[in-house]
C-alpha cells in the first residue's frame, strides 16, 4: 500500500552517496509533508528521485531510487500502485503542457497530446521525406523504363534485336538453314540462349565453318525425299534358256497319213501349223459353213477334216507346242523413275541395259514362235546373248542400289547438319551482340536495383502514411477533461474567461478573455498554472466521475507556486487547497508531498494545510483522529524539522536582498523589486509608521543619516517608488507583471539592493545587525561587514558628479 511509504532512498545528481530522506513520520495519520528547500538544497532532486522510483527511465542522472517504509526498509509497491503516484515538477510542466501557434491563436497540447504532437510532427517530416525520396526514386526508375533512354535495359534490348534481325544476321541465317520463307523471330529466350553459347573459336573461324557446313547442307537438301522403292530383281535366265534350246532342237516323228492328211502335214511342215489349229477350232464348232472358202460343208466332211488335222498334229505335237509356249520369256517392264534423284546416269545405264535384255528376250521368243509354227522341223542353230545382258543388268542394278543408299544417307544427315549450323549461327550471333548484351545486362541489374529501392521506399512511404494516420487517429481518441481544467483556471484567476481552454475541431485552443492569444503572449506563470490544473485533471484518467479521489494516491508537488506566479499567488494557493482537500478527504490513505523554495509560499501553505487538517478525520484503532501534517526543511542533503513560527518573513526578505546584492544568488532576479519594496514598506511601517514614499521626503527621518550620505539617498529614492505608486496600486491598475524593476538592468538592480540595505542600516544600524545576527549559517557577520563596506563607499552627490 502507498500508505506504507515513509520516504525515499536514492543516489545520483548532487547526491554522490546513497541517501535516505524521511518524508513522513511513523504515525498513520501523517498524510501531508510540507518541505522547504532553498535552490541547491536537493529539493528538485527529491521529486525526480520519486519519479525514478515510480519507473521513469528518462531520468538518467538519478542512478537508483527506492521507496522506504518503517525503519528504512524498502517499501514494495505493485504496478497498479505505481500508477497512483503523481509527480508535478518542472519536467512535468515542460512535457505535459505545450503551446503551438495556430494562426492568431494558440493550440494547447496536454500530456499525451504533446508527445503525440511531437510524433505527428516527426511522422509528417518522415512522410514528407519519404514522399520526396519516393518521388525522386520514381523519377529515376522511370528513366530505366523508357525504352528511348540509354539507361533503360529495353533500349539495349531493342539494339540486341536489331543486331540479330536482317538477312545478314542471325535471323537471316536461321531462315537459310531451315529453308524457310521468312527470317526467324528474335525473342528474349533466343538472346539468352545465344549468350549461353560456349564460344572458343574466333569470328573468322566461325564464318569459315559456317560456309563449309552450309554447302554440305545444300548438297544434302538437294537429294529431296528419301527413296523407299526397292531395286528391281531379275530371275536367272540360264535354266529357261537351256530348256528353250532343248525344245527347239526336238524332232517329232511323222504319222502314217492319207492323201488329204499328207496335204495337211505339208501345211504343218511349211509353217502353217497354226493355220491348221485355227481350222480345227472353226470346224469343231457347230457350223455347216466353211469360213475360209465360203461353201456349205456336211457334217461328215467336218468330222473327217477334224480327225485328219488331229492325226497330223497328234498329241506329241500338242504337248511340244505347249512346252514351247510355257518357255516364252516376259519382256521386262521396270519403272526406275523413283531412283532418278539418286543418280541419273546410273538410272539411264540401267534403262539401256533393260532395253538390251528385252531385245534378247524378243529374239528368244521369236525362235520359240518359229518352232511352234513348224513343230516337225527342229531348230539346231539357236543362240542368244540374254544371259550376258541379264548379268550386266544385275550389275547395274547393284550400282543403282548403292547410289540409292548413298542418297538416303545424305538425306538422313540433313537434321544433324542443320543442328550443327544453328550452333555455329548462335556463336556468330554472340559476336554480333556481346557488347550490346553487356550494356543490357548492366542496365538490367541497375533497373532491378532501382526497382528494389523504389519498392523499399514505397514500403517506407506506406508505413509513414500508416504511422501518421495512426497518430492522427490516436490524437482524436485522446479526450481531455476540459471542464475540470477550466474550473481550475477560474479558481486561480477568479474569473470565468481570464484564461480558458476550448475544444475546436480536433484541437484544444487557448483563449484569454474570450479572445485568441498567441503563445508568445502566454506568460511562464500562466503556462505553469495550466500545467497545475491539468495535473489534477490527469489524475482522473480512466476513473468514473463518481469515484474521483477514492483511490489511494501519492501526490508530489515541486514548487507549484513559482516566482512567475506572484500575481496569481492567492488564486493558486486557493486552488491547491481545494485539490488537497479533495485528495485527502477522498481516501484517508492518500498522501501529499509539497516542496517549495519560496518561504512565503511555505508560510501561506502551512496556514492552508492547518485549516485542511482540521477538516480531515482518520479512523485509527476504532476511533477517529485528526489528520497530521508536518513541515521539514531540506538542507545540506539532509531533512530537518522546520518551524514556521521561528522563521521571520521580514528576515527572509532582508536575506534575499543581501544575497542578490552580494551576487551570492540570482534566483530572485525577476522578483527582487517586489522583495525590496516589501522590505522597505515593512521597515518604514514598523520603524517610523511611514509609507515608502514618505521615508524619502520626511526631514526628521533623513536627519538620522549623516549629512555627507543624506544627499545621496534623497536623490536615490525615485528608483524605489517608481512614479510614486505603491505595490498594491499597481496590481489594481495593471494586468501586467507588477515587478516595477522589469526595465532596470541587473547592475542597477544590484546597486539598488545595496542602497536599500545601506539606507536601512544608516537609519537603524542596531535593527539591521539584530536581524542578520539572528540568521543561521553565520551569514550575519559577513553580511554586516559587507553592508558597512558598501556604506563607506557611498559618496555625496556632488562628489559623485565631480569624480564621475
Amino acid at each position: 500500500m502507498l500508505s506504507s511509504i515513509k520516504g525515499i532512498k536514492f543516489k545520483g545528481a548532487a547526491f554522490d552517496n546513497e541517501t535516505t530522506l524521511r518524508l513522513f513520520s511513523d504515525e498513520v495519520t501523517d498524510r501531508f509533508c510540507l518541505a522547504f528547500g532553498r535552490n541547491g538544497s536537493g529539493k528538485t532532486t527529491v521529486a525526480r528521485a520519486i519519479s525514478k522510483a515510480v519507473g521513469d527511465e528518462k531520468i538518467e542522472d538519478i542512478v537508483s531510487a527506492q521507496f522506504v517504509g518503517l525503519q528504512g526498509a524498502v517499501a514494495t509497491i505493485s504496478d497498479d500502485e505505481r500508477k497512483a503516484i503523481f509527480v508535478f515538477d518542472e519536467d512535468y510542466t515542460n512535457s505535459k503542457v505545450r503551446l503551438k501557434e495556430d494562426g492568431l491563436g494558440t493550440i494547447v497540447m496536454f500530456g499525451e497530446l504533446g508527445d503525440i504532437a511531437d510524433k505527428i510532427k516527426n511522422a509528417e517530416k518522415a512522410l514528407e521525406e519519404a514522399e520526396g525520396k519516393h518521388r525522386e526514386q520514381n523519377e529515376n526508375y522511370a528513366k530505366y523504363c523508357d525504352s528511348k533512354n540509354v539507361l533503360s535495359p529495353e533500349h539495349h534490348n531493342n539494339l540486341l534485336v536489331q543486331s540479330l534481325k536482317g538477312d545478314a544476321h542471325w535471323a537471316g541465317r536461321e531462315r537459310e538453314i531451315a529453308d524457310a520463307r521468312r527470317n526467324a523471330n528474335v525473342d528474349d529466350t533466343m538472346i539468352s540462349e545465344i549468350m549461353r553459347s560456349d564460344v572458343k573459336e574466333t569470328l573468322g573461324d566461325l564464318q569459315t565453318a559456317y560456309k563449309a557446313k552450309l554447302a554440305e547442307l545444300t548438297a544434302a537438301k538437294a537429294t529431296g525425299t528419301k527413296i523407299t522403292a526397292s531395286i528391281p530383281h531379275i530371275d536367272d535366265y540360264t535354266p529357261v534358256i537351256e530348256k528353250i534350246a532343248e525344245l527347239l532342237a526336238v524332232k517329232i516323228e511323222e504319222p502314217a497319213l492319207s492323201e488329204r492328211e499328207q496335204k495337211l502335214l505339208c501345211m504343218a511342215q511349211s509353217g502353217k501349223q497354226s493355220r491348221l489349229a485355227e481350222i480345227k477350232r472353226e470346224f469343231s464348232a457347230k457350223t455347216d459353213f466353211c469360213p475360209f472358202c465360203l461353201q456349205d460343208v456336211s457334217v461328215e466332211y467336218k468330222e473327217e477334216l477334224v480327225r485328219g488335222i488331229e492325226k497330223v498334229l497328234g498329241k506329241a505335237a500338242e504337248e511340244h507346242e505347249k512346252a514351247l509356249t510355257d518357255c516364252s520369256i516376259k519382256i521386262l517392264d521396270i519403272d526406275l523413275s523413283a531412283f532418278e534423284v539418286s543418280d541419273k546416269k546410273a538410272v539411264d545405264d540401267c534403262r539401256q541395259a533393260i532395253t538390251t535384255v528385252n531385245a534378247r528376250i524378243e529374239d528368244t521368243n521369236k525362235a520359240i514362235e518359229r518352232k511352234k509354227n513348224n513343230l516337225y522341223t527342229p531348230i539346231t542353230d539357236f543362240t542368244t546373248g540374254l544371259k550376258a545382258q541379264a548379268d550386266a543388268l544385275v550389275a547395274l542394278f547393284a550400282v543403282l542400289d548403292k547410289k540409292k543408299d548413298e542418297y538416303n544417307e545424305r538425306q538422313k544427315n540433313v537434321p544433324q547438319i542443320q543442328a550443327e549450323l544453328r550452333v555455329i549461327n548462335r556463336k556468330l550471333a554472340y559476336y554480333e551482340i556481346k557488347d550490346t548484351y553487356a550494356d543490357y545486362a548492366k542496365q538490367k541489374v541497375e533497373k532491378t536495383a532501382e526497382k528494389k529501392a523504389l519498392d523499399e521506399l514505397a514500403s517506407i512511404l506506406e508505413k509513414a502514411k500508416g504511422e501518421l494516420d495512426k497518430l492522427n487517429q490516436k490524437k482524436k481518441n485522446v479526450k481531455i477533461a476540459v471542464d475540470f481544467i477550466n474550473n481550475g483556471l477560474k479558481y486561480v484567476f477568479f474569473s470565468d474567461d481570464r484564461l480558458t481552454v476550448r475544444v475546436e475541431a480536433d484541437n484544444y485552443t487557448l483563449k484569454s478573455n474570450g479572445k485568441d492569444v498567441k503563445p508568445k503572449n502566454i506568460s511562464v506563470g500562466e503556462r505553469n498554472i495550466l500545467a497545475l490544473c491539468y495535473f489534477f485533471t490527469e489524475m482522473l484518467n480512466n476513473v468514473d466521475e463518481k469515484d474521483i479521489h477514492k483511490k489511494e494516491s501519492l501526490i508530489v508537488l515541486d514548487d507549484p507556486v513559482s516566482s512567475f506566479d506572484l500575481e496569481n499567488r492567492v488564486g493558486i494557493i486557493s486552488y491547491l487547497k481545494s485539490q488537497i482537500i479533495k485528495v485527502l478527504r477522498g481516501n484517508p490513505e492518500s498522501k501529499i508531498v509539497l516542496l517549495s523554495h519560496d518561504l512565503l509560499t511555505i508560510y501561506d501553505l502551512e496556514k492552508a494545510i492547518r485549516e485542511v487538517a482540521k477538516q480531515i478525520k482518520i479512523a485509527v484503532r476504532g476511533h477517529e483522529e485528526q489528520m497530521l501534517f508536518h513541515l521539514i526543511e531540506l538542507d545540506r542533503k539532509e531533512v530537518r524539522p522546520f518551524n514556521a513560527k521561528k522563521r521571520n518573513e521580514y528576515s527572509f526578505l532582508l536575506q534575499a536582498i543581501y544575497e542578490y546584492a552580494s551576487e551570492a544568488s540570482a534566483e530572485n532576479e525577476l522578483v527582487i523589486g517586489n522583495i525590496m519594496r516589501r522590505a522597505v514598506e515593512a521597515f518604514g511601517t514598523f520603524e517610523f509608521r511611514k509609507s515608502i514614499d514618505e521615508i524619502s521626503c520626511d526631514p526628521a527621518i533623513l536627519s538620522i543619516i549623516k549629512e555627507e550620505k543624506r544627499d545621496y539617498f534623497e536623490n536615490l529614492m525615485y528608483r524605489l517608488i517608481l512614479n510614486g505608486e505603491s505595490h498594491l496600486e499597481e496590481r489594481t491598475k495593471s494586468m501586467t507583471d507588477n515587478n516595477f524593476f522589469a526595465t532596470i538592468s541587473p547592475d542597477e538592480k544590484k546597486r539598488t539592493a545595496k542602497d536599500v540595505l545601506c539606507l536601512m542600516f544608516l537609519l537603524n544600524e542596531s535593527h539591521i545587525k539584530a536581524q542578520f545576527n539572528a540568521m543561521k549559517d553565520d551569514i550575519g557577520d559577513v553580511a554586516i561587514a559587507d553592508i558597512e563596506e558598501w556604506v563607506a563607499a557611498i559618496r555625496p552627490a556632488t562628489e559623485e558628479i565631480l569624480h564621475g
